[in-house]
């Protein structure tokens, strides 16, 4: 594509997940996100197909500004994927209403759809590339099945999400929840070495219990 086409695909995108954000996916028009982004409904269409394509288009958008974060110099693998976590909440915290549409979307979603290989088949596999990794830095055991693991881990977060969307999780609690979901189950996989440094992690989480976690 020619820059005034990445830059118009990316206003439209934009415009996407900010009129999902507002006004939840259900209220989400076509002919107002094209007069937003200052285009043709036409041109929306021949782009992206259809609503559910444009939404999706936004999410991958989204998903490959996450994708981008980068190990930092010193940083160990296990601090790099709760680093990364971290990003994810914030991206959820503070565009609620696009993070509920997206979970809309793959709940009621077929198998094959690209909604299912974006939010689930994706996360499980870079997870396992992190199982991966955190296996040769010696965090986590050789004995443990890093593929069942990754499953997991996926599923966790989004376990953590479904119950945030019917109000068993407060917003203000979704962080120490999202993270939380991720570090028990590395922690039972995980060698002494890596205990502590998950440990670590769980007392800055829980700062009244930091001494027991400490303690191991």
């Amino acid at each position: 594509m020619t820059p005034n086409q990445i830059a118009r695909r990316e206003k439209i995108l934009r415009v996407t997940r900010e009129q999902v954000a507002r006004h939840g996916y259900e209220s989400l028009s076509i002919r107002d996100l094209a007069d937003q982004a200052g285009v043709s409904p036409t041109t929306l269409y021949n782009l992206f197909d259809n609503k559910d394509g444009l939404v999706l288009a936004s999410l991958q958008s989204n998903l490959e500004r996450i994708d981008r974060t980068a190990i930092e110099e010193g940083e160990s693998v296990l601090d790099f994927v709760i680093r990364r976590a971290r990003v994810t909440c914030t991206t959820i915290i503070e565009v609620p209403k696009y993070s509920q549409a997206i979970a809309r979307l793959l709940f009621t979603a077929e198998p094959s759809d690209q909604v299912v290989q974006l939010v689930l088949a994706t996360p499980a596999s870079r997870f396992l590339r992190y199982n991966r990794l955190m296996r040769q830095d010696g965090t986590l055991r050789n004995d443990v099945k890093l593929e069942e693991l990754a499953r997991v881990l996926s599923g966790s977060n989004w376990a953590t999400i479904l119950m945030w969307m019917k109000g068993f999780i407060a917003l203000h609690e979704f962080e120490r929840e999202f993270l939380t979901g991720i570090l028990l189950p590395l922690r039972g996989a995980s060698t002494p070495n890596g205990a502590k440094a998950i440990d670590r992690i769980l007392a800055g989480l829980y700062p009244d219990k930091a001494a027991a976690l400490e303690g191991g």
